[in-house]
């Protein structure tokens, strides 16, 4: 018999004597893969029956109350978890594997305060301190109690200065009670005490990156990784710099260099897609992107880039395509539902349009490139007072947008309201300057864009 047919069976029995409200003995193994079973098909109640009776079958496993823990988390049942986590950590106060998971499910759940207390208890007991300290430190930016927060992440980062979560989050914390600048001392510290060390000028170079101090930034990662021509994170952070920058050629160099030594990662395969993609070379985008999703087939980020690079080609119908396949692995993210939008408008599908442009809505109104796509729907419909309706719409989620203000400025233009229009301009001008190149583009034609121009220079007279 094989495995699944074993499991059928077992399966059958179980119900059959919970059908006759009898009792079975079973092994650990059996009720485990019965507990494994209920969960995948999510019929708790089986579950939990199954829980109980293993715990009273085995009293002295802590497999079944794990597993019933873990059930009664993902239910929400929060007085439930209380109860039984308080009753493991009396029961078994020096099981620190147990500990951790109890830990981890109060983390979970927000209770930061009782992971503390957890944690006080495994900071006396157990060998892993790197681990401890990292959680403890957690719970208090969970807490909002940055200063304490910082104490345990530098704690981990002694333990061991590669922790690169431990860097990432200690410089969070110091940037929100704002003395992020205090961090350099505690940085050049490691370089002091070992300038041979990559991960020392690693980590510095992520303080000086966080600071946007791209230029010291892009020195100690160069430095860490002429110490170790191998440390992949130091070129991949490079490229991120360049990214950053608009550095493409640069950023495809570094992700090239990354690539040598971090084999089969399909975070950076996409870095590397989204290079060429701002370079306009299409095709080698796509086959970075394609080779990202082979190693992994729910990397949203590739498949979205492969319905960008598709729509930069007027593709509009394979955009779709990948695009819709992005949403799917991921329909909380409001651009990929604009990009949608934006491939069904160009298909003519207007209504398909609008269903997508208002699902980005529900997710990422904040987005100004939202309302600055939706409303050119409507313009280019000929309904520009429900296109800057819209835009007006959008400056009430976007306030700081100066290129909501310079669209609201083109469709005032184009309805002759010229008093809105320089209204208008006067605020985007204020907020930048610079971006009213944004209403050339708007509007191609040369003698539009000298009376453009003499408006603003209007505004720049007054």
């Amino acid at each position: 018999m094989s495995n699944k047919e074993d499991n059928q069976v077992l399966i059958q029995n179980f119900e059959r004597v919970l059908t006759e409200d009898k009792s079975i003995y079973l092994e650990l193994d059996a009720f485990e893969r019965i507990i494994h079973h209920y969960r995948q098909k999510q019929q708790w109640d089986k579950a939990l029956i199954a829980c109980e009776w293993a715990a009273t079958q085995h009293p002295y496993s802590i497999e079944p109350q794990q597993a019933k823990l873990e059930i009664l988390a993902q239910l929400d049942r929060v007085e439930d978890v209380i109860t039984l986590a308080e009753e493991l950590i009396e029961n078994y106060a020096y099981e620190t594997e147990l500990l951790f998971f109890i830990e981890t499910i109060y983390t979970t759940l927000g209770f930061f305060q009782k992971s503390i207390y957890i944690l006080e208890k495994l900071a006396l007991q157990s060998d892993e301190l790197e681990d401890v300290y990292f959680r403890t430190g957690y719970a208090y930016q969970g807490l909002e109690e940055y200063s304490q927060a910082i104490e345990y992440y530098k704690k981990t980062i002694h333990q061991n200065y590669t922790h690169e979560a431990a860097v990432y989050e200690l410089n969070y914390c110091l940037d929100m009670i704002g003395e992020l600048h205090k961090g350099l001392a505690f940085y050049e510290q490691f370089v002091n005490n070992d300038p041979y060390s990559s991960f020392a000028w690693y980590n510095l170079g992520l303080f000086y990156s966080k600071t946007q101090e791209y230029g010291k930034a892009l020195q100690a990662f160069d430095y860490a990784s002429t110490i170790d021509d191998e440390l992949a994170q130091a070129y991949i952070e490079m490229g991120h710099i360049y990214m950053d920058t608009k550095k493409y050629s640069e950023a495809q160099k570094s992700y090239t260099q990354a690539l040598e030594y971090a084999e089969d990662n399909p975070d950076l395969l996409c870095c590397l897609g989204a290079c060429y993609e701002k370079q306009g070379d299409y095709e080698s985008a796509i086959i970075n992107y394609k080779a990202s999703i082979k190693i992994e087939q729910a990397w949203e980020d590739a498949w979205y880039g492969l319905g960008a690079c598709l729509f930069a080609q007027q593709k509009w119908n394979e955009a779709l395509h990948f695009l819709r396949k992005a949403a799917q692995l991921n329909p909380h993210n409001e651009i990929f539902w604009i990009a949608i939008a934006d491939s069904e408008f160009q298909l003519g599908n207007v209504v398909n349009s609008l269903e997508a442009y208002r699902e980005a809505e529900k997710i990422g109104a904040y987005n100004p490139k939202l309302w600055l796509n939706w409303s050119k729907l409507y313009y280019e419909q000929g309904d520009t007072l429900q296109a800057i309706e819209l835009i007006y719409e959008g400056l009430e989620q976007c306030p700081e947008s100066a290129s909501l203000y310079y669209r609201a400025v083109a469709y005032a233009l184009s309805l002759g309201n010229y008093q809105d229009a320089l209204d208008n301009l006067e605020m985007a001008l204020a907020l930048n300057y610079e971006a009213h190149q944004e209403l050339y583009e708007f509007f191609p034609k040369l003698e539009s864009q000298k009376a453009i121009y003499k408006i603003i220079q209007q505004f720049k007279n007054r």
